[in-house]
C-alpha cells in the first residue's frame, strides 16, 4: 500500500479491522510519520472540525501509530488535545485519551514530565484525562524512564497543590497511582486525603489502598505493568475499540473467542481493563466480564 492508500484506509470509522493498513503504516514509518503528525496537529489546533464529522477517525489511529513510533515531535499536540476543556477530548476521540492516555503520553514524551504536569493541574480538563496524565508518570517509572524518587516527589507535590476539595475523581486517580507503584513513601499524604474527605472511602476503600502500599497486593502492580507495556503492534493496542465488535447497524458481532462461562468469570481475579483471559483480544470488562452481570429486563 502507498502512504496515501494507508491514510485513506484509516480515514473513516470502520467496522472491519484494518490490519493491512496498520502493518503497512508501521513498515513505512519514515514516510507516514509527517502525515500523521499533521493530522494530530490539526486536531489539536482546530478540534471543531472534528465535531462536524464523527465518521473521521484518522487522528485516533495517528495517536496510536505515533505512540508506537515513540514520536517525540508529536508530544506538544498530544498535550494540547488532553488540555482541551471538558468533554471536548471525548467528543473528538471517544474514550481513547481516558483508557490509553497514560500509554500514549508516556510513549511520546521522551521522559519529559513537565508538559504532562500541565494536564494534571488543569481544572478545566476532563477529570479522567487529568488522571491519565497523573498515571503517565507511574508508567514512565515502570518503564525505567523516570527515577522513582522523581515520581514520588511529583505525586507528593500533587497532594499539596491539587485544588481542595476539588474533584474527588482526580484525588482517587492520584491515590490509585500511588497504589499501583506501592508508594508507601506517601502513606501519610494518602491518610491526610482520606481524613479531609477529598476522596470517597466507599469508592476507594482505604484499607485496600493501605494493603497495596505495603506490598500485599502484588497482582495490582503486575496488572498495571501488563496494561501499560510499550506498544509493539498497533493492531494489538487498538483491539479493544468498540467499533470492531459492532456491525454497521449497531449489533454486536458474534465472538467465537468468548469461551468462558459466568461461573468461571465470577471466580476470576482479573482487572476490568486487563486483556480478557479468553484470548479475544478485548478488555475483560468489554468481553467475558459482562457475563457475570445480571440480564437487563
Amino acid at each position: 500500500m502507498t502512504t496515501e492508500e494507508i491514510l485513506t484506509a484509516l480515514e473513516k470509522v470502520s467496522f472491519e479491522f484494518p490490519t493491512e493498513a496498520l502493518e503497512a503504516a508501521e513498515a513505512q514509518r519514515d514516510e507516514i510519520t509527517p502525515k500523521l503528525r499533521e493530522v494530530v496537529h490539526r486536531a489539536a489546533e482546530d478540534p471543531d472540525h472534528l465535531l462536524e464529522d464523527h465518521t473521521f477517525q484518522l487522528h485516533i489511529y495517528a495517536l496510536y501509530l505515533l505512540a508506537k513510533f515513540r514520536e517525540h515531535g508529536a508530544y506538544s499536540d498530544f498535550v494540547k488535545l488532553c488540555n482541551l476543556p471538558g468533554e471536548m477530548p471525548l467528543d473528538i476521540a471517544g474514550d481513547v485519551l481516558i483508557e490509553d492516555g497514560p500509554l500514549l503520553l508516556a510513549s511520546v514524551c521522551d521522559g519529559n514530565l513537565e508538559p504532562i504536569k500541565s494536564i494534571a493541574a488543569n481544572n478545566k480538563a476532563h477529570a479522567l484525562i487529568r488522571n491519565a496524565a497523573i498515571a503517565s508518570a507511574a508508567v514512565l517509572y515502570v518503564w525505567r524512564e523516570r527515577a522513582r524518587p522523581e515520581v514520588i516527589d511529583y505525586y507528593r507535590s500533587l497532594f499539596r497543590t491539587l485544588e481542595r476539595p476539588g474533584d474527588a475523581t482526580v484525588w482517587a486517580g492520584l491515590i490509585t497511582c500511588c497504589y499501583h507503584i506501592q508508594a508507601r513513601e506517601l502513606d501519610q499524604e494518602i491518610r491526610n486525603a482520606y481524613q479531609a474527605e477529598l476522596v470517597l472511602a466507599e469508592a476507594l476503600p482505604p484499607e485496600e489502598i493501605e494493603a497495596g502500599l505495603m506490598g500485599a497486593r502484588p497482582e495490582s502492580v503486575e496488572r498495571f505493568v501488563r496494561r501499560y507495556r510499550p506498544i509493539e503492534k498497533t493492531a494489538e493496542a487498538i483491539a479493544w475499540w468498540r467499533c470492531f465488535s459492532m456491525t454497521p447497524d449497531g449489533k454486536t458481532k458474534p465472538d467465537p473467542a468468548q469461551k468462558l462461562d459466568a461461573e468461571q468469570v465470577t471466580q476470576m481475579n482479573v482487572g476490568r481493563n486487563d486483556p480478557c483471559p479468553c484470548g479475544s483480544g478485548k478488555k475483560f470488562k468489554k468481553c467475558c466480564g459482562n457475563l457475570a452481570k445480571p440480564a437487563q429486563t
